[in-house]
């Protein structure tokens, strides 16, 4: 089992979680890469004041601030999954 999600790991997909907060595979620009991981343990030791801030700090508040690789593989994720279920409208060319 995966403990950091609570659940099985995808067959297949590498797991992509480092039981941290804090930068995640290669998901994030630069503007998190400053922050410090941290683990479970700390967290715990953190007032709920503490934890509460740690978290803001590591939120993205634009999707700017995806690194531009995953953004696009986000988007095109998204676009495909839009059109396989007919939410999307694609002009034939």
């Amino acid at each position: 089992m995966d403990s950091f999600l609570g659940r099985e790991p995808v067959p297949g997909r590498e797991a992509r979680s480092t039981g941290t907060l804090g930068v995640i595979g290669d998901c994030y620009g630069g503007a998190m890469e400053q922050l410090p991981k941290l683990s479970a343990a700390e967290l715990e030791r953190m007032t709920p004041d503490e934890r509460a801030r740690a978290i803001r700090e590591r939120q993205l508040q634009s999707l700017d601030q995806l690194a531009p690789e995953f953004r696009a593989r986000v988007e095109k994720t998204a676009r495909k999954l839009l059109e396989e279920r007919g939410l999307l409208d694609v002009e034939q060319t």
